[in-house]
């Protein structure tokens, strides 16, 4: 694994610890994520199709404490209300947000330093392994995000955490944000800022044009968003076909999160069996 340069020496033991925890010794990631919940407010969590309950927020750290996922990412606000009695989950705090209310560009503002995660774990015990971040490429705020994003690794790092940012392309100018070039841009962005994980959607035109994303980010690992609602059986077949292109994983949340606890906790030990026991990224299939 590599650990990057900004990372300072006395915290590389701590770094390498955290990037280890999250991949279970492997170059793999499942992350397990609803930051939905600000996002999207309570659409992906109500609905007459969607099983009751599974809006109250401690369904989400019930799936990831019993279950095989590698880290859980929620937005810090939630770990500091319930982090403290599932001491057994590895963290990646989302320390941005939006809703999908706003009728602008988007611009996922930093609402937490990464100081403020630092404190949080500590004073709950939490085992804190990382932070997340979302860029909008091609907003008209891409500024202030390139700019928070940066900050971020930079301060990341300097805590001997692993990064990851949520790399989308959106804004009045992007004319196709699934467009394969496009988020091959994106993915090489994120590495360009020094992400040790990116996360993009799956082109439009296949998971086979994944490869030039992953070429593009080069030594910056990738992840697969999971994407609309699917059967259990598509999204594993999704995941596997993304794993062959040289991915390095997948970020999933209501493909796990909708669904009642003991079949939630099933799918996410699924994925997590499909992805951490992948041949390595050396026997993908190339360009």
């Amino acid at each position: 694994m590599l650990i990057p340069a900004t990372v300072p020496p006395h915290k590389r033991d701590e770094f390498h610890n955290n990037y280890a925890t999250l991949t279970k010794d492997t170059s793999k990631l499942l992350l397990f994520v609803a930051d939905q919940k600000m996002q999207s407010l309570n659409e992906e969590f109500f609905g007459p199709d969607l099983p009751a309950g599974i809006s109250d927020p401690e369904h989400i750290f019930k799936i990831a404490s019993q279950s095989n996922v590698g880290g859980l990412s929620v937005h810090l606000g939630l770990m500091s209300r319930y982090g403290q009695q599932y001491s057994n989950i590895n963290f990646v705090p989302k320390l941005d947000g939006k809703t999908n209310l706003t009728p602008t560009d988007p611009y996922s503002q930093q609402i937490w330093s990464v100081a403020d995660a630092v404190d949080v774990a500590r004073n709950g015990n939490m085992k804190l392994c990382g932070v997340g971040y979302t860029v909008y490429v091609g907003s008209e705020y891409e500024r202030e995000m390139l700019t928070e994003a940066a900050t971020t690794i930079k301060e990341a790092h300097a805590h001997g955490l692993v990064t990851i940012l949520w790399m989308y392309p959106r804004g009045h100018k992007v004319k196709n944000p699934y467009d394969p070039n496009i988020i091959a841009g994106v993915a090489g962005l994120g590495a360009t800022l020094g992400a040790d994980f990116v996360k993009i959607t799956e082109p439009d035109t296949g998971p086979h044009d994944l490869i030039y994303a992953v070429q593009a980010a080069g030594n910056t690992k990738v992840l697969v968003a999971g994407g609309p609602a699917r059967s259990p059986e598509q999204m594993i077949k999704r995941v596997e076909a993304q794993l062959s292109y040289g991915t390095a994983g997948a970020v999933i949340g209501r493909n796990i999160f909708q669904h009642p606890l003991k079949e939630a906790i099933t799918i996410a030990n699924n994925l997590a069996e499909t992805i951490y026991q992948h041949l390595d990224e050396d026997n993908f299939v190339g360009l």
